[in-house]
């Protein structure tokens, strides 16, 4: 937001957070005018027609362990520590849930069958409550008692964002500015201060 507002100082901004099918019909019926969102918004098709998009930054995610994990003590850790782990997942309809249940499936981990966390802060509360698992957006980190974030090994799991908009809408060369911004400080977010 701070880039943001530094940036465009006129620019009124109405934040709507959703899950991500929800803000593509906002998008597509005119009751957004732009939606970030992860990349690609559509599996089979890898895109929608009918929206412009581009590629604002790509955001690493780290292991969230309660304090009380063995891993929690690690200042790093690779995809085979947590070949074996049950991870404890968003509910359907989140994008997040569909990128961590990639990463469960390229290294063999599972879904917890008992647990479907229905926002990140109750999430978040599960892992800190048991000796469970999970991937955190880095920048969805957020200090939490009983809770350690830990980085990943390069090449860490990652997902793109990107900012997407209609076609026909009268605001693309503002789209296409706000597109244009440096967000490299996102790989700078310091994690020891969560």
């Amino acid at each position: 937001m701070p880039l943001l507002k530094s940036n465009f100082p006129r620019l009124n901004l109405l934040l709507v957070e959703e899950k991500t099918a929800e803000l593509i019909e906002q998008l597509q019926y005119g009751k957004l005018d732009c939606a970030l969102l992860a990349m690609p918004i559509d599996k089979q098709n890898f895109d929608n027609p009918d929206f412009v998009h581009k590629k604002l930054f790509t955001e690493d995610f780290l292991l969230a362990v309660s304090s009380s994990h063995a891993l929690a003590k690690r200042q790093q850790v690779q995809l085979a520590d947590i070949k074996n782990e049950t991870m404890l997942l968003l509910d359907e309809g989140h994008c997040l849930r569909e990128q961590t249940l990639e990463v469960c499936h390229l290294i063999g981990s599972k879904e917890s069958e008992n647990f479907r966390a229905t926002s990140l802060e109750t999430l978040r509360h599960m892992v800190s409550a048991s000796n469970a698992i999970t991937l955190i957006p880095q920048l969805a980190a957020r200090r939490a008692d009983n809770m350690a974030y830990i980085p990943f090994q390069p090449p860490a799991p990652a997902r793109n964002i990107g900012l997407y908009w209609r076609k026909t809408s009268a605001r693309q060369a503002l789209f296409t500015a706000f597109a244009a911004l440096d967000f490299a400080f996102i790989k700078h977010v310091n994690i020891e201060n969560v």
